[in-house]
């Protein structure tokens, strides 16, 4: 009678100590089961806490397709001269963070040359700035004369329009891009080196890298260099040419190490072929893609090919992490 008892007292205190064995090995992990199962439920403001976690480790880009532009004007202050501007950007722009691309015209040109690639890009979601230089032609709306005009004078206004820009609420400040045809190209690669750190990537287009070697093919000395010099028809001041006679802009190319596009014409007449490729040695990291055929200026399915470059570009920019 006892050994039955003993037995019946053995069996109870097994299946009591099978219970704790349940509760202390397999109900935690149903509990952390249903933690995750929560975490991943989507809550009424369409997002979870796990989705949430992941977002605030990784920085995604946003960009807004939209058909509907809105181009407004967005003048920026150099010193005394006030650069006239043009913000073009998808319609609500205002409420987002947006890639910033600034375009920057060549030579003797306006910020209307570089109007078609920046509706192209602003119906891509991205945000553009173009503008006039200071005496970067005759008609520059920004003021100045072309016979205070150089390189360097631009490089000081394309420094003020990023210094503001950057600020702005709806720029995506780790995402600016910096564009430029031909001598806008020359002027987007000074600021790219100097300011590698505000800019996700660079784009130059038939940039007129030629014109340090054309500045000493004239002139052997700064001495040589008159007041008034007509350079491609425009009458240019002293100051244009000075400073180009020993400054190497290959060296120059060397400080920005982000990954680089060089479009270039093969039939460019002002801008060889030659200097494209030089750059893209230069450049730490650079891509080149040549436009077969294409002169100086592209007609439209030329330009369109570039844009398909500059677009790929950006988006593999923009999914980089540097």
């Amino acid at each position: 009678m006892i050994k039955k008892k003993s037995l019946w007292f053995l069996a109870i205190f097994l299946l009591l100590l099978a219970g704790i064995v349940t509760l202390l090995f397999f109900l935690p992990k149903n509990q952390a089961k249903k933690d995750i199962q929560k975490m991943t439920t989507v809550s009424s403001t369409g997002s979870s806490h796990w989705e949430e976690k992941e977002t605030s480790s990784q920085s995604k880009v946003e960009l807004l397709p939209n058909e509907n532009l809105v181009k407004e004007n967005f003048s920026i202050k150099r010193d005394n001269y006030d650069i006239y501007g043009q913000l073009t950007a998808p319609a609500g722009y205002q409420d987002h963070k947006l890639p910033l691309l600034i375009l920057s015209h060549g030579f003797g040109n306006t910020l209307e040359f570089m109007d078609g690639y920046a509706e192209a890009l602003a119906k891509k979601g991205y945000l553009v700035y173009s503008f006039d230089f200071v005496g970067g032609s005759q008609s520059s709306r920004s003021g100045g004369s072309m016979l205070e005009m150089s390189v360097f004078t631009e490089q000081a206004d394309l420094n003020a329009v990023l210094a503001t820009l950057k600020r702005q609420d709806y720029v995506d400040a780790n995402n600016i891009f910096l564009a430029g045809f031909s001598q806008g190209g020359v002027v987007s690669t000074l600021v790219a080196a100097e300011h590698a750190s505000d800019i996700k990537g660079l784009i130059t287009m038939n940039a007129a890298f030629v014109l340090f070697d054309d500045a000493r093919q004239l002139f052997k000395s700064k001495e040589d260099i008159p007041a008034v010099y007509n350079h491609r028809g425009s009458n240019l001041g002293k100051v244009y040419f000075e400073n180009l006679l020993d400054y190497d802009i290959y060296q120059t190319m060397t400080k920005f190490q982000k990954e680089t596009l060089i479009i270039q014409g093969t039939d460019d007449d002002i801008v060889p072929l030659s200097y494209a490729e030089r750059a893209e040695q230069a450049f730490p990291h650079a891509r080149l893609v040549k436009i077969a055929g294409a002169g100086h200026i592209l007609n439209a399915s030329q330009a369109d090919e570039a844009m398909v470059a500059a677009e790929a570009y950006l988006k593999e920019r923009l999914a980089s992490e540097n």
